[in-house]
């Protein structure tokens, strides 16, 4: 695995992946959406799997499309 997932006081998800980005993602109660902090096109994902494969494809986790 080349990232590391914390769970941080504020409720964000912190990502850290192998190259040394480190993205965030969060579950916003208004919509009970998932959300990228960093993701340029501010998609919303229907659960926390979706959000978490794109904060790795952002910090570029270099294990994410590995067979």
């Amino acid at each position: 695995m080349a990232y590391d997932k914390t769970v941080l006081s504020n409720g964000c998800v912190e990502i850290r992946c192998a190259p040394g980005d480190i993205v965030h993602y969060r579950f916003n109660i208004s919509d009970t959406k998932w959300t990228v902090d960093e993701d340029p096109e501010h998609t919303r994902f229907q659960n926390e799997g979706e959000a978490l494969d794109r904060a790795r494809l952002i910090g570029r986790d270099p294990d994410l499309f590995r067979d």
